[in-house]
């Protein structure tokens, strides 16, 4: 079992999160992303969870005070 989720923000800057389960582990890594890209390298799943990421408008918008 394992997800990557990409929160970004309307400039596409945000985290990829990538979360791998084992029975032996499990481990969750953030890699930062700027501009809709990452410098780390990143797999395909976090490349797909990044795309959706942009291409989707905001569920939720966190207004500051």
């Amino acid at each position: 079992l394992s997800f990557a989720l990409a929160l970004l923000d309307e400039n596409n800057n945000g985290v990829v999160l990538n979360g791998i389960y084992s029975r032996e582990m499990s481990n969750i890594y953030a890699k930062p992303v700027e501009k809709g890209t990452s410098k780390y390298t990143i797999s395909e799943e976090e490349k797909e969870a990044i795309q959706k990421a942009v291409e989707n408008k905001p569920i939720y918008r966190i207004k500051e005070k």
